[in-house]
């Protein structure tokens, strides 16, 4: 009885580790080629085959997070499947021949372009377009003519008009003196936008290429 009894508490799944929350049970179909493609790398990694089904979900959400989120990830995976076509179409990879490169470029381009914002919807932008166009519609003021004293006009209204000529010329320089100090701000927020988009791009440099 003993014996029997021993033998009894020895089967089944060994005990949880201390902590460790018990597995809930997951039933799906897959295809006959993926089936065997995990048994494979299960047997490689010493593991069941639930297991590398697990380990590799889990994986997949820890990728995710590495690329900064799904928008990054899916970001990555166009630009992915459009380098596929380039090296089906022209047989070469871009990160090794030129022509390849160009149209790389090209393609990732449309493809940032078109998932994100507009720059030139951006604040700084938005508002340098609008001071340039008040600059463009400020008119510099008109000279009073003398020909008008020697027609009708008396002395004292070509003073007058010579006297309004000065202040408009002097809120004219104004105005141009704050437009000038404004666009001044956003250049300098242009030249820190450029500098976060320098770090940004030498930090991912930094990073392992694999080729």
């Amino acid at each position: 009885m003993r014996a029997a009894t021993s033998k009894s508490a020895n089967r089944g799944r060994p005990p949880l580790k201390s902590g460790e929350a018990k597995r809930a049970s997951f039933n799906t179909r897959l295809r006959s080629a993926l089936k065997e493609h995990l048994e494979e790398s299960a047997r490689e990694a010493g593991r069941s085959l639930s297991e590398e089904i697990e380990s590799r979900l889990e994986r997949s959400f820890d990728r995710t997070e590495l690329l900064g989120g799904p928008e990054y990830e899916a970001l990555f995976q166009m630009m992915t499947a459009a380098a596929s076509v380039i090296e089906t179409r022209l047989g070469q990879s871009p990160f090794s021949d030129p022509e390849a490169s160009a149209v790389a470029r090209n393609a990732w381009r449309q493809i940032i372009h078109n998932i994100t914002s507009n720059p030139l919807e951006g604040e700084v932008v938005v508002e340098q377009l609008l001071i340039v166009k008040e600059m463009r519609n400020l008119s510099l003021p008109v000279f009073p003519s003398p020909k008008g004293l020697a027609l009708s006009q008396s002395y004292d209204e070509w003073r007058r008009d010579q006297e309004r000529y000065l202040r408009e010329v002097d809120q004219y320089e104004h105005q141009m003196i704050e437009y000038k100090s404004v666009l001044d701000i956003f250049s300098q927020k242009q030249l820190e936008l450029a500098d976060v988009a320098n770090e940004a791009a030498t930090t991912g440099l930094t990073l392992p290429r694999h080729r």
